[in-house]
């Protein structure tokens, strides 16, 4: 079922009547944060479906709540009034008992009556983890052809484009493995089927997805999982040149895992070596860690790091056990932030949503679980606020309506934390669409966007290839349906790009420009109802575009998601 007929249920459900008529409307809205407003038996929303059509929703049959983001609590009493009939976009999607507005900033007065109309960021994170390891998205069987794998990227990254996602996050080290050609790490297993073992015919994927998603607007971010070494507790099937052969007094079997050891500097050594190659040879756009830094603790058994401990102890240190492993993820975190500022990329990590629940510095009541500060070692709130990251992702895989990891108070918590000035992009459990309704993961945006974070990643990326439930739809419809680029980060301390040169367009329509260096993207605005809307993102190996009958600007983009200043072109064709 589409999005248009999910309205139209909805509607028949609310007892809808189909009119240009004039309706009593009642309507109380209240910050989200501060609770909902109540619409009393027998009083109507107006809301337009996009085609201009005027609707009439009558809730009926008790009382019902509607969440609407208007920011301090307003009373409008009831008022004769239409709805507007502009063909703009407004959303209105029946949760359980409850109506919610999805998702929008601009109120369209009319009368004494506010109908809300729905907009959509011009800037925004739209990222997607695809998942390399135990082939959890990519690719569906490590024994295919490389021919056949191509493809399926490729169509993960068309259903990026056709939804307007902005960038793909994609596992290239899963486990001191490698989903690109290296010397320092062997090819993955989850590739070929046997580590070390090359793809035949040789290819590289990394740089095989930088060049499609490029050429499709998506910037590119390396994911590394910095100290698993294997999926099994033991060196079963691990290539000779693997980080736990090459250094076996620092890997340990641990829990399901063989982990290699934080505190051993010749293992944050080689980590740092890894990601040096890759901001070398490869033209990325960031650098990511996901949540596993010390391994998630079993019962009863510490992790067995004894050696690098009495190391430490014997050198004189100072700090307790539980700090000293804190102390060496801070420095491997500090060193990947050096590293990515030097070769001018963004670094971003997704740590577990919660922090220190409970206690001092922590998130507040009613916020309980796991608190990955004791339990891994990661102190993600001390990175973000001393500017070792350029964005923060934490996972918050939770529903907005959860008590004790309620969607909103953690992410209105991460952001509050965030006096550094970053980015704060929440995770969402797509994967969790097996028991949720898309409607939860569409609310779980629009609460990012009424709080101003910096957009979304969602997880994981097979969910939106098989579209579970229609979300393919719902998304490019309700939640993603306008072209973004991603938030600028001015502190990664790129010059901002110059303007395109030697911009001219020929009587059919095709604009040409020069090439230019320190260019990610060109990007390409149209001026439509007296506003400027972004057409097209473009690699920058571009430099020609055809384009209807208009007038247009012209950017560059850095990889910073800085923004040159516009060259402007008409194209007025002669009859």
């Amino acid at each position: 079922m589409d999005t248009r007929s999910i309205l139209v249920v909805v509607a028949a459900m609310l007892c809808v009547a189909l009119a240009t008529v004039a309706v009593t409307v009642l309507l109380v809205t209240r910050p989200w944060d501060s609770g909902h407003g109540s619409i009393t038996n027998g009083t109507c929303l107006c809301v337009s479906n996009g085609g201009g059509v005027n609707i009439t929703k009558t809730v009926c049959g008790g009382s019902a709540v509607a969440r609407v983001d208007t920011g301090d609590c307003v009373v409008y009493q009831s008022e004769t009034a239409t709805c507007p009939t502009d063909g703009a976009l407004w959303y209105l999607v029946e949760r359980r008992k409850q109506v919610g507005w999805i998702p929008g900033e601009v109120l369209v007065e009319v009368g004494s009556y506010q109908c809300r109309k729905a907009s959509f960021p011009q800037r925004e994170f739209r990222g997607l983890w695809v998942a390399t390891v135990a082939n959890i998205d990519w690719p569906s069987s490590n024994s295919s052809l490389p021919a056949t794998q191509q493809q399926e990227m490729t169509s993960y990254l068309d259903i990026m484009q056709e939804l307007n996602m902005n960038a793909i996050i994609f596992q290239v080290r899963p486990a001191g493995d490698a989903f690109y050609a290296s010397t320092l790490e062997p090819w993955s297993r989850y590739l070929t089927g046997r580590q070390g073992r090359e793809p035949f015919p040789l290819w590289d994927p990394l740089d095989f997805i930088i060049l499609q998603a490029h050429a499709r607007g998506i910037e590119v971010h390396a994911w590394l999982n910095p100290y698993r070494a294997n999926m099994e507790p033991n060196w079963d099937g691990l290539a000779p040149n693997h980080m736990a052969n090459r250094l076996p007094q620092f890997a340990y079997p641990y829990g399901n895992y063989l982990w290699m050891d934080p505190g051993s500097t010749e293992v944050a050594d080689h980590l740092e070596r890894v990601l040096e190659d890759l901001a070398i040879r490869y033209d990325l756009d960031g650098i990511h860690f996901d949540d596993y830094f010390y391994p998630y603790p079993v019962d009863g058994v510490d992790f067995p790091d004894n050696v690098t401990w009495a190391d430490y102890e014997a050198r004189g240190g100072k700090l307790s056990r539980a700090d000293w492993r804190r102390d060496n993820v801070n420095k491997m975190v500090y060193r990947a932030n050096n590293l990515t500022r030097v070769h001018g990329i963004k670094f971003s990590v997704s740590p577990f949503g919660l922090y220190r629940p409970g206690a001092s510095g922590g998130m507040p009541e009613p916020i309980t679980g796991f608190d990955p500060y004791d339990g891994l070692y990661a102190d993600a709130k001390a990175w973000l606020q001393r500017g070792w990251l350029d964005y923060l992702v934490p996972q918050l895989y939770w529903a907005v309506e959860s008590t004790g990891q309620n969607y909103n108070i953690l992410l209105s918590w991460w952001l509050q934390a965030d006096t550094a000035g970053r980015h704060i992009v929440p995770g969402n459990a797509v994967y969790k669409l097996d028991r949720w309704p898309v409607t939860e993961l569409v609310e779980q945006i629009a609460t990012s966007r009424r709080l101003d974070a910096a957009g979304n990643v969602l997880f994981s990326a097979k969910y939106f290839r098989d579209n579970v439930k229609n979300v393919r739809q719902i998304f490019q419809e309700s939640v993603y349906p306008n072209k973004t680029l991603a938030p600028e980060a001015p502190w990664v301390g790129l010059p901002r790009p110059p303007p395109p040169s030697m911009v001219q367009v020929d009587r059919h329509g095709l604009i040409r420009w020069d090439r230019a260096r320190t260019v990610r993207f060109w990007v390409i605005y149209e001026a439509a109802n007296e506003a400027w809307r972004l057409r097209q993102v473009l690699d920058a190996s571009v430099t020609s575009q055809r384009v209807r009958p208009g007038s247009y600007a012209i950017r560059a983009v850095n990889k910073a998601s800085q923004e040159s200043n516009a060259a402007y072109v008409t194209f007025s064709p002669v009859n």
